[in-house]
């Protein structure tokens, strides 16, 4: 062990203690036979841990550039400051995200088909999705 590093005794014993308790939750989730849904729902909090994150430095760089989206979405009646906060708590609600809504509709899906814009792998599903087109999305995605 590197000696400028001061390690002591009950810090090396939580250390132990926290790694047999996460190994026998493991272990017990196994036996259980929830391994595979609780591996599952880790993924789905470490993604939405990952949007949060995404959306927090999106907007802070927004602001630290005076992007003119910001200033285009923003409503008359309301000041800058309470603007703000609003943004602040919309970015940390992940239940929001764009409109767009989806519904299995056979006319719909044999349009599509008929005109040519279905994907391939779609072609066995009634599945229609429509993403609405906003102001504030970026242009590469528009683009696309």
């Amino acid at each position: 062990m590197n000696p400028s590093i001061e390690v002591y005794d009950t810090e090396i014993v939580n250390v132990i203690k926290q790694l047999h308790k996460s190994r026998r939750d493991i272990w017990k989730i196994t036996q259980d036979g929830k391994l595979d849904t609780h591996s599952r729902r880790q993924h789905m909090t470490s993604r939405r841990d990952q949007k949060m994150t995404r959306r927090k430095r999106g907007l802070q760089h927004m602001i630290n550039t005076k992007d003119k989206v910001l200033n285009d979405c923003k409503p008359q009646e309301i000041t800058w400051d309470e603007y703000m906060k609003d943004c602040e708590k919309i970015v940390v609600i992940s239940e929001l995200h764009s409109d767009e809504w989806s519904s299995e509709d056979e006319n719909l899906a044999n349009n599509e088909k008929n005109l040519e814009k279905r994907p391939e792998r779609l072609d066995k599903s009634n599945s229609v999705i429509k993403i609405h087109e906003k102001k504030w999305k970026s242009t590469r995605e528009n683009s696309k």
